[in-house]
């Protein structure tokens, strides 16, 4: 199963993943590598525009990179 299916179960059961904490702005929580091992952020990079931002992480112990798209602020703010 997909992360965007089990994003989307959590959805509808009510229930916010550990995923959708880390998409929020200002969000500290780190993700599970696909190994279990908690994964280390290595860098933030803002996109172009002011609205969202890249996290970068890394799996010290099997060395998997993510990246991830979050927002940045208050997103209605900036519509």
């Amino acid at each position: 199963m997909n992360a965007a299916v089990l994003l989307l179960q959590f959805v509808r059961g009510g229930i916010m993943s550990k995923f959708e904490r880390l998409l929020e702005a200002g969000s500290t929580e780190l993700p599970d590598c696909r190994c279990t091992a908690e994964m280390h952020s290595i860098a933030i990079v803002p996109v172009p525009g002011g609205i969202s931002e890249i996290r970068i992480f890394r799996c010290p112990k099997c060395r998997h990179e993510l990246r991830l798209t979050a927002w940045r602020g208050d997103v209605s703010a900036a519509a």
